[in-house]
């Protein structure tokens, strides 16, 4: 039953775990909130790139192309 909580309670306290190296980075590791990196290999970004990040570029266009034909179409 031990293994069980200690278990549920590092899950609870990660963020994720690293692509590169599998390690669980805490939330509150301060390398991870201020660098954005694994403190067990270095990797930049370590638990992967974030829905937000991908998404963001692809709205940004349909927003300017939506704005594009709103303002060249023709009147009736």
């Amino acid at each position: 039953m031990l293994q069980f909580q200690t278990i549920r309670r590092v899950n609870e306290d990660t963020h994720g775990r690293c692509c590169a190296c599998g390690t669980a980075i805490p939330v509150c590791e301060p390398i991870y909130e201020k660098l954005g990196r694994c403190y067990f290999c270095g990797r930049f970004n370590p638990v992967g790139p974030r829905l937000g990040r991908l998404l963001t570029p692809v709205c940004l266009i349909l927003a300017l192309a939506a704005l594009t034909m709103w303002w060249g179409h023709t009147p009736l």
